[in-house]
């Protein structure tokens, strides 16, 4: 189990994972309801519309992750966005293009 992310954190791995899905059409944001309920990170369907209302330009979301400082946030949300672009074995450069926004942002490895 994950530690507890505060609301922000929980929009930034929702709108990571959604970056994740559209960059890669084989991966999916099927199952995050059960695994947000798991974590008790809340409801991922109303933390997703909150935050598709918050950001319409992907920049406007850029921006926003660069406010997430926990490290130990940062942390859980690149692996588990790591996670789900492995889950098709291969990490498509697009993918590649958002690990590297993230390192360069929040210096992950």
């Amino acid at each position: 189990m994950f530690t507890k992310l505060n609301k922000d954190e929980k929009i930034a791995l929702v709108g990571i994972l959604k970056w994740v899905v559209s960059a890669d059409h084989d991966d999916s944001l099927v199952g995050f309801e059960g695994f947000f309920r798991e974590n008790n990170w809340g409801d991922f369907n109303q933390i997703y519309m909150e935050m598709d209302e918050k950001f319409e330009k992907l920049d406007e979301f850029k921006e926003f992750l660069k406010t997430i400082n926990n490290k130990e946030a940062q942390e859980i949300i690149a692996q588990i966005a790591k996670d789900i672009m492995i889950s098709d074995v291969i990490i498509t450069n697009e993918e590649k293009q958002i690990l590297d926004f993230l390192e360069e942002i929040w210096d992950i490895k």
